[in-house]
C-alpha cells in the first residue's frame, strides 16, 4: 500500500509503472488523431504539468472512481504510464487517489498553450494558478469521444428530473454561453447558463442541460461510456463501446502490444474488463 509520509508526500506502491517513455513523434501523431479526447479531457480533470519546455498530461480520479482511471489508462496506454496510488495529507484529512501520466514531451506544452492563451495567475488556496480558458478553436475540435470524457469528468445527471449539468463554474459567464451555443450548433444540445451565487458575495457560472438536451446527450455519447460510468447516463448503453479497441497510432511495436489486452485494476469486475477499451472508427 502506498503510505503517507509527514511531509504530505507518498511512497507509490507501484513505482516501476512509471518511467515508460514514448517518442515526441508518437505522442504528436497520437494526438494529432484523437484531439477530440485530448481537448474534452482538459475540460474535465485532466491537466498538464510543465517542467521547462516539457511537460505532460496527467488523469487523477478518486480512489472510489479507480475504474474509470484505468479505463481511460487502456485508451491512452500506448503513451502513457501506468497508473499510480497516491496518499496525501489534505486540510480537510488523507486524499486517496489513483493518477496516470502520460510520457513527457513538447507537445504537450502546445496543448498547454492552447487552454491558457492569455490567461493570467490566479491565487488559488496557497497556490498561484493559471486558469483554463475556452474559446470557439478548442470546442470545435471536440468529438463525440471527447464530449463524453468531458460529461463523465464534470457532468452531473439529475435522475429522477432526467436533467443534468457540466461543472463550468472556472469559467467566465461570456466562455459558459459561448459554450451552451456551441452545444446548440454543433450537436443541437439544449443547454442554459445557470447563475450560482456564494455567500452572498461571489458569483459563478455553469451550464444546465435540459431534460431534451440530456436525452440527445445520451445519444450521442453512451457507446463510449464504460460499464463503471452508466450511472451518469438515463438509460443503460446498448452501444458498442466495449469493443476492445485502443486508441493507437501507427504499427510500432509498443502499439502491437496493446491491441486486445484491455487494461486492468486488481479490482475490476468482468464486466468493466470488458469495458476498457472503445470503439473507434478509423480516420
Amino acid at each position: 500500500m502506498s503510505r503517507v509520509l509527514p511531509n504530505g508526500r507518498y511512497v507509490p506502491d507501484n513505482p516501476k509503472g512509471r518511467g515508460k517513455k514514448a517518442s515526441d513523434h508518437v505522442i504528436a501523431k497520437w494526438i494529432n488523431k484523437y484531439r477530440g479526447f485530448v481537448y474534452g479531457a482538459m475540460l474535465g480533470d485532466a491537466t498538464i504539468t510543465r517542467r521547462g519546455a516539457m511537460a505532460t498530461l496527467r488523469m487523477v480520479q478518486g480512489v472510489g472512481q479507480k475504474e474509470y482511471l484505468y479505463w481511460k489508462y487502456g485508451l491512452m496506454r500506448q503513451i502513457a504510464n501506468e497508473p499510480t496510488h497516491f496518499v496525501s495529507q489534505a486540510p480537510w484529512g488523507v486524499r486517496d487517489t489513483w493518477f496516470f501520466s502520460a510520457s513527457s514531451s513538447v507537445e504537450w506544452q502546445r496543448i498547454w498553450s492552447i487552454f491558457h492563451e492569455g490567461s493570467l495567475k490566479v491565487q488559488s488556496g496557497k497556490r498561484m494558478v493559471v486558469p483554463k480558458i475556452v474559446n470557439r478553436r478548442i470546442l470545435d475540435e471536440i468529438d463525440p469521444l471527447g464530449l463524453a470524457i468531458w460529461f463523465l469528468d464534470d457532468g452531473y445527471l439529475h435522475r429522477k428530473h432526467r436533467w443534468g449539468w457540466l461543472c463550468t463554474l472556472n469559467f467566465t459567464r461570456d466562455e459558459n454561453e459561448l459554450m451552451a451555443r456551441w452545444f446548440k450548433e454543433r450537436y443541437d444540445i439544449d443547454v442554459n447558463v445557470s447563475k450560482h451565487v456564494q455567500r452572498k458575495i461571489l458569483t459563478y457560472w455553469q451550464l444546465y442541460i435540459t431534460v431534451k438536451g440530456m436525452e440527445k446527450l445520451q445519444r450521442i455519447i453512451s457507446p463510449y461510456v464504460p460499464a463503471c460510468m452508466m450511472y451518469k447516463l438515463l438509460e443503460p448503453s446498448t452501444g458498442q463501446g466495449h469493443l476492445l479497441r485502443p486508441l493507437t497510432v501507427g504499427r510500432d511495436e509498443d502499439a502491437l502490444r496493446t491491441v486486445g489486452q484491455p487494461a486492468e485494476s486488481p479490482e475490476m469486475s468482468d464486466r468493466s474488463r470488458d469495458n476498457a477499451w472503445v470503439s473507434i472508427d478509423e480516420g
